[in-house]
């Protein structure tokens, strides 16, 4: 136990120092007033009697024993009279951060520079694999062109087994116009093919000349039937019921010369071009009926319409009735006085021929008051959702009704001209007596296709117009509408 003489001198040592610490202060000019209370603490064993004065606080706290005993190094108010380790242990503390971060730099530049390898490994592999499918693609074509020359048995004679509609006493010499063949019997072609193995090559070329049709149908506007047309370019090709059909052109019928590439689709308007050489050589039509009712003739003239088609009127497809368009008289008096070309065409069911003249008929007597600078259209058209009457008719029998209605447009001093789409013009009628009368084709394709020379061609059915409520069929003329050389 200590005794009250020991209290006082420890008091007295506190007093010391505390005046000590003051002096310093005041020396560097950091003194503040401040007062001091010096409590003398009441004796405990666990305190040290002789504090070194250095160590001890101008305002000693109460602590549990256990804390008191480990006082002399926990106090940092006295930063001078810190151990030389305390007083750098910020720095030590900042190093190893330093350290860490250096390292993460380093592996991010290692993480950087193997992806920018195997980006550029990639790029080098897509580049070597886009150079091998065009130089495969070229070879393709090249040995498409040998094959033609090649093959053991040309495409008109391959009629190997008959489909109920081929006449098999024909002489084997005779080269047939038409062939068709159901999915059942392209398979066994193929097999046939397969098991022939006309020469050595024959594996290598079929893997030619699908590597030729996979180009041809991932091309844009391709597909299969795309595809098949580049390799039959001598016949008209088109899908039927069943099947396919292949017809075989006639030399004499001037061939389709539009190049796909030269067609160009305006992306704000969805409306195309024909540019062949960068030039353009196309003339923008609208056509409309009483689906548009009425419309701003001055508006759709100054939008830069400059050509429109009109419907005169229609046969009915059951029972046969002819009807007068209700709008014909309206649109022709509102198209011309804005300025507009204007042609006009009739839809057709006549099934003979007295019927396709009293089309004719109404359609001359209707527009005889008016200035007609287009050509008057007979449009041949195939119902695919209902029986029509048209549909009893052979081949022979429709192009015959056809050209009593042309025949009769033309001796009234008007130029004639037929509306049919693909299936119809090959199908249902007799292509060596037709093709004389310029054709306006629709195909609402991007990139379209038909064998014989267009003259005008239908795109889409969705086109806007101002002045025009709703959607309106839209054309480009690919020869000079006012032309006539065509």
């Amino acid at each position: 136990m200590r005794n009250e003489n020991d209290m006082d001198q420890t008091g007295e040592l506190e007093m010391i120092d505390i005046h000590q610490n003051l002096s310093r202060r005041e020396a560097t000019g950091e003194a503040e007033e401040r007062r001091t209370v010096v409590k003398k603490r009441p004796p405990q064993d666990d305190v040290p009697r002789q504090r070194p004065p250095q160590q001890r606080t101008d305002a000693p706290r109460q602590r549990p024993p256990q804390q008191r005993a480990a006082a002399p190094q926990q106090r940092t108010d006295v930063p001078r009279q810190r151990p030389p380790q305390q007083r750098n242990a910020p720095a030590q503390k900042e190093e190893p951060r330093r350290k860490r971060g250096g390292g993460g730099m380093i592996v991010f530049t290692l993480i950087f520079l193997l992806t920018l390898g195997a980006a550029g490994y990639m790029i080098y592999r897509l580049y070597d694999k886009l150079n091998t499918e065009q130089e495969a693609r070229i070879e393709a074509e090249e040995a498409l062109e040998n094959l033609k020359k090649e093959v053991a048995v040309p495409p008109e004679e391959i009629i190997l087994l008959p489909t109920g509609d081929e006449d098999t006493t024909a002489s084997e010499e005779q080269e047939p116009a038409e062939q068709f063949y159901t999915h059942e019997l392209v398979e066994q072609l193929l097999a046939q093919a397969r098991a022939g193995e006309r020469d050595e090559g024959a594996k290598e070329k079929e893997e030619q000349i699908r590597e030729m049709i996979m180009y041809a149908a991932t091309r844009e506007g391709g597909g299969p039937s795309t595809a098949v047309r580049t390799l039959v370019d001598d016949y008209a090709f088109y899908t039927v019921p069943g099947g396919y059909r292949f017809q075989k052109l006639l030399d004499e019928v001037p061939r389709n010369t539009v190049d796909w590439d030269d067609l160009v689709r305006d992306e704000e308007d969805d409306s195309i071009r024909y540019m062949p050489g960068g030039t353009e050589h196309s003339w923008p039509m609208i056509d409309v009926s009483a689906f548009q009712k009425e419309i701003d003739w001055q508006a759709v003239a100054d939008s830069g319409i400059k050509y429109a088609m009109l419907r005169a009127g229609f046969r009915g497809y059951s029972k046969g009735a002819v009807f007068e368009d209700d709008y014909i008289e309206a649109n022709l008096q509102g198209a011309t006085e804005a300025g507009i070309k204007v042609g006009v065409y009739f839809f057709t069911e006549a099934i003979d021929v007295e019927e396709a003249k009293e089309e004719a008929q109404l359609v001359i007597d209707r527009i005889r008051p008016y200035q007609i600078d287009l050509p008057v259209v007979i449009d041949i058209e195939r119902i695919t959702n209902d029986t029509a009457r048209a549909d009893q008719l052979d081949r022979t029998t429709r192009t015959d009704v056809s050209l009593a209605f042309l025949d009769e447009v033309e001796a009234a001093g008007y130029r004639p001209m037929i509306y049919c789409g693909l299936y119809t013009y090959f199908e249902q009628l007799d292509q060596s007596r037709i093709w004389k009368y310029p054709l306006w084709y629709p195909y609402y394709e991007p990139k379209f296709y038909f064998p014989y020379k267009v003259v005008c061609w239908q795109y889409t059915d969705k086109a806007k117009v101002p002045g025009i409520d709703g959607a309106v069929d839209m054309s480009i003329w690919l020869e000079d509408p006012m032309g006539g050389n065509w």
